[in-house]
């Protein structure tokens, strides 16, 4: 079975929202932090996201070059990717497949996913990563935390169940910037 993967971007306080990017995550943008990302990405075999996470990237990332962004381009664009909607969905961006449904459909076709794939990471969607978190079916989170404290914006980890995690690699970066890994660990420190 492979692994599912969460990586987030988010503030020392866990704003991950895009409305509020530019505060929070645009400041620290550099090379260090875009050879990460490449990394992270370039190493994956398939994508994981929401629909509102689709929506926003498909029109984007589906018009650039393979090469652009160090590459990231063209591995979004032909790694499979796969989107968890309630409701119909046009799929435009090529490779991409929509699971629908809730609860148990969504998670028997997660689980197949890890199945077929030796690493799926998901993108943004937090929506999605809560509803996976209950669902145990998170494997690892590599996080990229900006130091900062953003004044306001959507938290990632609201209203979620306790997860126990043990740290794999810490990296900082430049401008402070920080690269978490971590797996989930069965035993939970509360």
């Amino acid at each position: 079975m492979g692994k599912l993967i969460a990586f987030e971007w988010m503030s020392l306080n866990e704003v991950f929202d895009a409305d509020t990017m530019n505060e929070w995550w645009v400041p620290y943008d550099n090379s260090d932090r875009q050879h990460c990302i490449q990394d992270v990405y370039l190493h994956t075999d398939a994508f994981l996201m929401g629909r509102v996470t689709y929506e926003m990237l498909a029109p984007h990332w589906s018009q650039l070059a393979d090469e652009e962004q160090g590459g990231v381009a063209g591995k979004l664009n032909h790694a499979q990717k796969y989107v968890v909607s309630g409701r119909p969905l046009a799929t435009p961006w090529q490779n991409s497949v929509v699971i629908s449904g809730h609860g148990e459909d969504v998670k028997a076709a997660i689980e197949k996913v890890k199945d077929e794939q030796a690493e799926t990471v998901i993108i943004g969607s937090g929506m999605l990563v809560t509803s996976l978190m209950q669902a145990s079916l998170i494997d690892e989170y590599k996080f990229l935390i900006t130091p900062i404290i953003a004044g306001r914006g959507k938290r990632l980890f609201a209203d979620n169940v306790p997860t126990g995690l043990r740290l794999i690699t810490t990296r900082e970066l430049d401008q402070g910037v920080l690269f978490l890994h971590y797996q989930r660990s069965d035993t939970r420190q509360l």
